[in-house]
């Protein structure tokens, strides 16, 4: 049996373009939400790639990978993979402790909108970059405890309306986490603000991204004004020639 999964594994690798997610699926406890259908993942990368390309499918009896909620990667990484959600749509937990990680972006997250809890503590990550969980709206619980964060983007975490843990002890910005209520939740948010300020960089981006959002609201005013004025000239035009006629009606009966 070891021998044929092994087989299975490295004929996967040889015809893979990127990253193999080998599974050690089971039920496994998540936080507070329970036991969760899990995969524990060994990594084996290829060179260059980051997006997943394939995933094992010894699947506990009746089990398909939509059924996965939970994802814990089980092996160092420089980065966090991508393409996930092709495999694991249904994700409720990721779990990824400890690895060295030092890299995380929103492409890493996208489309899983079911995601609720995020740990990510203990890595390398000095940066919370904008936009990271704007395609995480559920979440409830983050985790970045023992990172070595320095800045973290305006407002990355205002949008999530469920958030009601945020941990960001003992990183180099700030040591300090909630898990009361919501209050805790936004004040905390507040000094993450004061403390771990966005790059110069981000704040950049957010001024351009302003200016061209004006921009472009000026160019969609404009297209909506644009007709509006076209029929105000006919309205206009009709009564220049609508007076004209009046005029010279009265003019051939004073005649």
């Amino acid at each position: 049996m070891f021998r044929q999964t092994s087989f299975i594994i490295l004929l996967a690798l040889g015809l893979s373009n990127g990253i193999f997610l080998e599974c050690d699926y089971a039920l496994r406890s998540v936080g507070t939400i329970g036991n969760v259908y899990s995969c524990l993942a060994r990594i084996h990368p290829s060179p260059g790639e980051k997006n997943v390309s394939d995933v094992s499918h010894n699947h506990l009896d009746g089990r398909v990978d939509a059924d996965v909620e939970s994802l814990i990667l089980n092996d160092n990484i420089a980065f966090t993979p991508f393409n996930i959600q092709n495999f694991f749509p249904n994700l409720v937990a990721i779990d990824i402790n400890g690895k060295g990680t030092l890299e995380l972006t929103r492409e890493s997250l996208k489309g899983l909108q079911s995601l609720r809890y995020f740990s990510f503590s203990r890595n390398q990550l000095q940066i919370i970059e904008p936009n990271l969980f704007i395609e995480n709206p559920r979440i409830e619980w983050i985790y970045f405890d023992g990172n070595p964060i320095r800045h973290v983007a305006f407002n990355v975490f205002d949008h999530l309306e469920e958030l009601r843990v945020l941990y960001m002890i003992e990183t180099t910005c700030i040591n300090e986490g909630a898990n009361t209520d919501k209050n805790a939740v936004d004040l905390l948010k507040f000094r993450i603000l004061v403390n771990c300020p966005p790059t110069f960089e981000m704040l950049e981006e957010k001024i351009v991204r302003s200016s061209l959002l004006q921009i472009i609201i000026a160019a969609q005013i404009d297209r909506e004004i644009d007709p509006i004025n076209e029929a105000l000239e006919e309205i206009v035009e009709e009564q220049r020639l609508l007076i004209e006629r009046v005029e010279a009606l009265e003019e051939s009966h004073r005649h």
